[in-house]
């Protein structure tokens, strides 16, 4: 996978891009085939540029298409920032939960 972009304009050509590629596998194959996991780098990049409605209504429509995915802790921590940045507080502390139980070393503090 090549190095993410900075500028914002090609941080939107590339969410584009693996939006058409998701689209397309289910097109194609009636599922996601998405073994390079674009699917978890949605939300973030949404974040990235600020578009924390964005990130929601992607992470609400991968929902939707892959009901019974698994997903990915990081993933889930973005999608608990989204819906808080949303205004989602409730939504995000439900997610934020559901993302400790997850992968319950994600959130410990560092301690040296």
């Amino acid at each position: 996978m090549n190095a993410f972009p900075t500028e914002p304009k090609k941080i939107m050509e590339r969410i584009r891009r693996y939006e058409r590629a998701l689209r397309k596998d289910i097109k194609t194959f009636g599922f996601i085939e998405d073994g390079a996991g674009k699917r978890y780098l949605l939300g973030a990049l949404y974040l990235i540029l600020g578009d924390a409605e964005g990130a929601v209504q992607s992470y609400k429509w991968l929902e939707q298409v892959l009901p019974d995915d698994m997903g990915e802790p990081f993933d889930h921590l973005c999608w608990s920032l989204a819906l808080y940045r949303a205004g989602d507080t409730e939504a995000a502390s439900r997610k934020l939960l559901r993302t400790m139980l997850h992968n319950l070393y994600l959130l410990l503090p560092y301690s040296a």
